[in-house]
């Protein structure tokens, strides 16, 4: 993994959390593994195999160093968090992150493309709305088609909410009239705030609601005390 941007070591209650949601979905169980001042988050599939955490998710929390040298099994998937390195591997994805405490800075650091997209969401009547659960699963299920994956299970956000509790859970939305446009899930933990997942109505891409959407996010996150920021997961180079 690479980070654009990086302040401190993931919460091992982010990352724990992300187990104990997994392992709802998915079965199995999770251990936890101590290694150099961090912890290792590894899940044990039904069949007795280990890996690290799956659906692009971090596996390595309270890590202080940046370089990531532990010998691990041959084959193993790991997702290393923002600002850890390792000389063995290959990188298939970044994250970029944003270390803001205020609105003022956050928008400041946001590229040119991106504050234009806000602006013109907002000029073109989008509304920025907390969204309801099944708004939120119809646009995530809907990108999920476009994209070949499963689609996002009923009951992701409950166990979310069990696992993070209700307040450091959100969904963040764009309305274009009466209708959800665009989402974002997000999480906070320990001053550290996760985008989970994003989704948009492609009928409307033309009104950039996903700028204003992802941007909504980071005021909301902002105004809970957030002091970094995690994009989650994209192609190298995808900015």
């Amino acid at each position: 993994m690479s980070a654009s941007d990086y302040v401190r070591p993931l919460p091992l209650g982010l990352i724990e959390g992300f187990a104990k949601v997994w392992v709802g979905l998915s079965g199995g169980s999770y251990r936890l593994e101590s290694i150099d001042g961090g912890t290792l988050v590894w899940w044990r599939q039904d069949n007795g195999t280990e890996i690290g955490l799956p659906d692009r998710m971090y596996g390595l929390a309270g890590y202080e160093s940046s370089d990531f040298s532990k010998s691990l099994p041959p084959g193993t998937t790991l997702n290393l968090p923002p600002g850890v390195q390792t000389a063995v591997g290959a990188i298939h994805c970044e994250t970029h992150v944003l270390n803001a405490r205020t609105k003022d800075d956050a928008w400041a650091s946001l590229k040119r493309v991106g504050r234009q997209g806000v602006r013109k969401a907002e000029t073109t009547n989008c509304q920025v709305e907390e969204l309801r659960a099944a708004d939120y699963l119809t646009l995530s299920r809907s990108k999920n088609d476009r994209l070949g994956s499963p689609p996002t299970p009923d009951q992701l956000l409950t166990l979310m909410s069990g696992a993070f509790g209700d307040d450091n859970v959100g969904l963040t939305g764009v309305q274009y009239g009466k209708k959800a446009i665009a989402a974002v899930l997000w999480i906070l933990v320990d001053g550290y705030g996760l985008l989970v997942d994003g989704a948009s109505d492609p009928n409307h891409w033309d009104k950039n609601p996903n700028n204003l959407a992802v941007w909504a996010s980071i005021e909301q996150l902002l105004s809970r005390g957030a002091a970094v920021i995690d994009f989650g997961f994209s192609p190298v180079g995808a900015g």
